[in-house]
């Protein structure tokens, strides 16, 4: 029987910066949970790190914008709050 890895619920790229949202299961109910690494290479190995270059800030908050975007709309639009009927 093979192990099944878990995936990220949604992954964002923005050049070698990835966020990824994660959904955590515990004993008091689902939650979210966020990761951002940047991928680079040095010389022919890829590696990740959690350490960006004030260049790599742009990159962060466009990558960390659209996955505001997406929360927004999943929790906002396909899940409408228990207060409103609206969409």
């Amino acid at each position: 029987m093979s192990k099944e890895t878990s995936r990220p619920e949604h992954t964002v790229r923005c050049g070698g910066i990835q966020i990824a949202i994660w959904l955590n299961e515990t004993s008091k109910g689902i939650f979210q949970s966020i990761t951002i690494d940047k991928t680079y290479k040095e010389g022919d190995e890829w590696k990740r790190t959690k350490s960006f270059k004030p260049n790599d800030l742009v990159k962060l908050q466009i990558g960390i914008n659209k996955v505001l975007e997406y929360l927004y709309w999943k929790s906002d639009v396909i899940q409408p709050k228990a207060d409103t009927t609206e969409f």
